[in-house]
């Protein structure tokens, strides 16, 4: 946050008057300055250090910043900053640098508020650049945070504060909300250490707030909800980033730098790749853009130049059409008896166009044919699933070959038999998700355990459709939360609309309690219009009668 302050009297290290302080964060605060032995000025930022850092000597600390610095201005030349001196007083490190042009990314989101994703994508890809420059040197930054990060007028990105944790260090010593979980366990850190705090700088940069826990849980733990939502998961899912909105596209890669476990994270190359993509579709998307404006004005100047010539062509077209009206009235009166349609054909109306004949029948009317008794739609029931045709009911009643899966998280259910796992989260013995699918097919079956907020399944939906509602585009519920029959009140259901990619999709969600405060959802999600097909419903009944819960 900017704040304006007069100067102290203070030096620093006899020498450096800190002048104004440019932003503050909990443990560290940035300063203009003023090197008082020289006249020029300066940038000084003050960290306050944990007791743990406090034990090096000053001499330690000092020649780790210099060295680390400079090491990487030669990697990554003009990205990193200029260290002039480091000293510690009075329990601060003070960090002399040339000044930085260009402001801080917590001073930027103070002013102007998030960033929109192109943008927060392409400074995403320049921290990464140092990142990776400091990880080819094997250094750590462990301590990277938006005030660590400034960004020049020219779309420039210079990282600061490397040398301040040190490369075997776990605490950090400022931006604490940035911290990875290893860090917080007291752990050691490493490379994926920073690609932690990358993913939660990406989430500060188009949410305005860095990610946090679900409101009113403890650090990492697990729930029903976010398991099912893919958010955060103990002991190696992903973070949960509340009520996301802005995400968007992002929101997978956060996902995948924000995962408890270090090694379960996006490596380096990989996420290059994926920023970089992002990168080269927002400008595909730019230049299409471009190209609809000029066209868009194309046919706005041929709009006004009709409109100045209307009049004109108006009269010609007028004359024209009357000149061909009289031939085409004198040949349809002399028109030869053996033309005159037949009573079954298309009948000529007074302008003499014919109507279009009525389309053929696809199916008689009344109930179909269909093995599973269900009744076609109707003219008199529009809102009815359409009927499918005949050849596609054909290869849709046909029953699929379907094998047993056992799960490695123990449980197991009958799948088609071209079907296999396309995304999991989480751990084996604790929470996770699990998504089964096959190439080119739209449909999905998701498995996901974790803790639940009551032993009562309907009380589970209802305390969970909230946030369904909110992370879901589109939800539209279908019916009441249904106990389900011979469950023992173990189950219960929940149906709903939601706007898919392209086309509007249907889910039933089954929660399956298996202790007072552990539960499975059994979840599948079809285009809605396919949903009362036979082979939808087949499989749908398959896997609910299938499922076989881990014996726990």
């Amino acid at each position: 946050m900017a704040e304006a302050q007069t100067s102290t009297n203070e030096l620093i290290a006899g020498r450096y008057r800190p002048l104004q302080i440019v932003h503050r964060e909990e443990f560290r605060v940035g300063w203009h300055g003023q090197d008082m032995a020289s006249g020029r000025l300066v940038f000084l930022a003050e960290a306050r250090l944990p007791a743990v850092l406090r034990e090096e000597t000053s001499r330690q600390t000092t020649a780790r910043v210099l060295r680390e610095t400079a090491n990487l201005e030669a990697a990554a030349p003009g990205q990193v900053a200029t260290v002039l001196d480091v000293t510690e007083q009075n329990g601060r490190l003070w960090t002399v640098m040339e000044p930085i042009e260009g402001r801080s990314l917590s001073e930027l989101l103070d002013r102007r508020g998030p960033f929109n994703q192109p943008r927060a994508v392409r400074i995403g890809l320049q921290i990464l650049d140092v990142l990776a420059a400091a990880h080819r040197l094997g250094v750590t930054h462990g301590d990277l945070g938006p005030d660590q990060v400034f960004v020049k007028a020219d779309g420039g990105v210079v990282v600061t504060g490397f040398g301040l944790t040190g490369a075997t260090r776990s605490l950090r010593a400022t931006a604490p909300s940035y911290a990875s979980p290893e860090q917080i366990r007291g752990e050691a850190i490493d490379p994926s250490t920073d690609l932690w705090a990358l993913g939660a700088l990406l989430h500060t940069m188009v949410e305005g707030r860095p990610p946090a826990s679900n409101p009113g849980q403890g650090q990492g733990t697990s729930t029903f909800a976010q398991v099912y939502t893919g958010e955060g998961t103990e002991g190696g899912g992903e973070r949960s980033s509340g009520d996301d909105v802005h995400t968007g596209r992002l929101r997978q890669t956060i996902h995948g730098l924000l995962r408890e476990n270090p090694n379960e994270r996006l490596t380096e190359p990989v996420l290059r790749q994926a920023l970089s993509r992002m990168v080269s579709e927002g400008s595909a998307e730019q230049s299409h853009m471009f190209r609809l404006r000029g066209a868009y004005r194309s046919a706005q100047g041929a709009e006004r130049g009709w409109r100045r010539k209307r009049p004109i062509v108006l009269a010609i077209v007028g004359s024209a059409l009357a000149v061909v009206a009289i031939p085409v009235v004198l040949a349809v009166n002399s028109r030869p008896a053996s033309d005159t349609p037949d009573a079954s054909g298309p009948v000529p109306t007074a302008s003499g166009s014919a109507a279009a004949p009525p389309p053929a029948a696809s199916a008689p009317a009344g109930p179909s044919a269909d093995p599973t008794g269900g009744a076609s739609a109707s003219a008199s029931d529009p809102g009815a699933p359409a009927a499918p045709s005949p050849t596609a009911s054909a290869s849709k009643t046909a029953p699929p070959a379907t094998k047993r899966y056992d799960a490695p998280e123990g449980f197991s259910v009958q799948l088609p038999s071209d079907w296999r796992r396309i995304k999991d989260s989480g751990r084996p013995d604790n929470a996770f998700s699990v998504t089964f699918g096959a190439t080119g097919d739209p449909r999905a079956l998701r498995i996901t355990f974790g803790r639940v907020p009551s032993s009562d399944p309907v009380t589970v939906w209802r305390n969970f459709e909230p946030q369904l509602r909110s992370l879901t585009p589109g939800f539209d519920r279908i019916g009441d939360i249904r106990r389900v029959d011979g469950s023992d009140g173990k189950a219960a259901d929940l149906e709903w609309f939601a706007d898919g990619d392209p086309d509007r999709t249907r889910t039933l969600a089954r929660a399956l309690l298996v202790d007072t405060d552990l539960g499975y959802s059994i979840r599948w999600t079809t285009p809605a219009d396919d949903w009362n097909t036979p082979a939808n419903q087949q499989a749908l009944n398959t896997f609910l009668t299938s499922f076989r819960p881990a014996a726990r």
